[in-house]
């Protein structure tokens, strides 16, 4: 609830703009990202593993109940 408060909040009190459409916001847009060309392999490993590590963490305690570790492992270990 409070995150929705807080959002609220800097959307339409704190940071307010007028603002409807950015005239050639999306050639811009494209321009950059033409700009940084396609991802290299570097960039794919970072990725994956960023991603791997965020699922294992999502899912942690649905695999390690399984093994019935969950009281010897925390969020510190």
């Amino acid at each position: 609830v409070l995150l929705g408060i807080t959002w609220l909040y800097l959307r339409y009190v704190a940071f307010r703009h007028d603002l409807k459409y950015l005239p050639g916001g999306q050639t811009l847009i494209k321009q950059k990202l033409d700009e940084l060309g396609k991802m290299k392999y570097e960039e794919k490993v970072v990725q994956t593993i960023f991603v791997l590590a965020s699922l294992l963490w999502i899912t942690r305690e649905f695999l390690l109940k399984k093994w019935e570790v969950t009281s010897s492992v925390a969020d510190g270990t």
